[in-house]
């Protein structure tokens, strides 16, 4: 229902305890959609609720809020919510890749692609000064290089977003995980886990095949083998978050001309970089 009553007393509630409102609003993403992902009614639909809901509830009650919650789920689009295998098989070729029988990595890339696309183009429907957020369960991701690159700021560049399963692959906040220093979002209160001092740089926006990064997963594997804790960062992000590192694990053969200068400008801070082979 639009009406909002139970919403609108729960959030009285809150204020009387002293409490900020962090906006949990289900839009049926991605899973309950009635129609596929590029059909434009069902999308102007969702874009109109959210109208709605800020000229009912967020204006009552904006001072009172963090911000609004676009989605909060699994990382990855399952099969049935994909929009269609046309648009997957354009997107190899704008990236000019081909698919491999069982390359499930280029398929959670695609999810990521079309996830982010629709969430920032839902965005684009609130007003300026709105904190939106996602938040992305990666537990049932095994592999943290690929969480890492599926939650990059680069691609959630509107959205803050919160982050179950890996604290170390970045986002804004933890979801009722470790927080390492982060903002979280949990039912209970937890304690801030000490920042890592190391971190595998990783490039996030562009898509490559595993083994073209095959030397970032031998460094990862090195670091679990150690017991080491550590934290990944996108490479177009190192000057912004870099600061607590004493060591930076980067792809050597995959480094552009400004992330060199950022990795230039933390040996210059007594940064210790190691560009893996």
């Amino acid at each position: 229902s639009l009406m909002w009553n139970e919403e609108r007393q729960m959030a009285k509630e809150a204020i009387d305890k002293g409490l900020k409102i962090f906006w949990d609003i289900d839009l049926g993403l991605f899973n309950a959609l009635s129609f596929p992902l590029n059909c434009d009614t069902q999308f102007r639909s969702l874009a109109l609720s959210l109208e709605h809901f800020q000229k009912t509830l967020w204006e009552e009650f904006a001072t009172h809020s963090i911000g609004i919650c676009l989605y909060r789920g699994k990382i990855e689009l399952g099969e049935g919510e994909m929009i269609n295998s046309s648009h997957f098989t354009r997107w190899l070729s704008t990236h000019h890749l081909i698919e491999e029988p069982g390359d499930e990595r280029l398929i959670s890339l695609y999810s990521r692609d079309v996830m982010s696309d629709y969430l920032n183009h839902l965005r684009e429907y609130l007003q300026g000064d709105i904190q939106a957020f996602a938040l992305f369960d990666v537990a049932n991701v095994a592999d943290p290089i690929l969480s890492a690159q599926l939650i990059t700021k680069e691609k959630y560049f509107q959205i803050a977003v919160g982050v179950k399963g890996y604290p170390c692959i970045g986002g804004e906040l933890a979801w009722n995980s470790e927080t390492f220093g982060l903002g979280s979002i949990s039912r209970d209160l937890l304690e801030p886990t000490a920042w890592p001092k190391v971190a595998l740089c990783i490039p996030c926006h562009e898509v490559y095949l595993k083994d073209e990064i095959t030397p970032l997963y031998k460094a990862l594997g090195e670091l679990l083998k150690k017991n080491e804790s550590f934290r990944i960062i996108p490479e177009s992000l190192l000057a912004e978050e870099w600061n607590g590192l004493d060591c930076v694990y980067v792809l050597s053969n995959k480094i552009n001309t400004k992330t060199e200068r950022a990795l230039k400008g933390f040996e210059a801070a007594q940064g210790t970089v190691i560009r893996c082979l």
